[in-house]
């Protein structure tokens, strides 16, 4: 959703109201929201935009949904990141690595997720440093990779949420141009 990455809150109110003229006449059969953008929205309007309507929430993170608004007509079909795991099999496949970098965005969402990364690696700081490229533009990033040392690894997630202002290379490879400057291995 587009108002994952606006923080306005008008784009968000303009698409409540282009939901109610679309179904002026007749609500829908059933809601299913995919993922935190667009469960947030859901949940955020669901006292506004068709109550009575089943709502199926999926493939959004349990730390995600907001479980004192569900209703009983709600439905939530979630999944849970391990981080520590994930981190801990990048360094059991790699131990040599130094640090890991972060390529992240900074919509909310992102924010939400960068401070859940950062307290669940907490164990692991004593032994590899976590950089965030969160509010970064493409181009400081693949500069800032470049330089890295040897032993380095990047966690790609979601970059979505670039700062405003920062120009960015729509329909680029951020792996490929990642790789290409620098000899490091990328997790997805």
């Amino acid at each position: 959703m587009i108002t994952a990455r606006a923080e306005e809150q008008n784009a968000e109110h303009q698409f409540v109201d282009y939901l109610r003229a679309l179904f002026v006449h007749r609500s829908p059969d059933l809601i299913v929201a995919f993922g935190a953008p667009g469960a947030a929205f859901a949940q955020t309007h669901r006292k506004e935009l068709f109550p009575g309507t089943p709502l199926i929430l999926a493939g959004i993170e349990e730390r995600r949904v907001q479980s004192v608004v569900l209703t009983e007509n709600d439905t939530v079909v979630s999944v849970r990141q391990n981080i520590p795991v994930l981190f801990g099999n990048i360094l059991r496949l790699l131990p040599k690595t130094k640090s890991v970098a972060v390529v992240i965005g900074d919509s909310p969402n992102e924010r939400f997720w960068r401070l859940q990364i950062e307290r669940e690696v907490e164990p692991l700081k004593n032994r590899v440093r976590f950089l965030f490229y969160d509010e970064l533009s493409f181009d400081e990033i693949f500069k800032q990779a470049a330089a890295l040392p040897p032993h380095q690894r990047h966690l790609l997630g979601s970059a979505t949420g670039r700062r405003p202002g920062r120009s960015e290379r729509r329909g680029s490879s951020t792996e490929g141009t990642l790789d290409s400057r620098q000899r490091a291995n990328f997790f997805l």
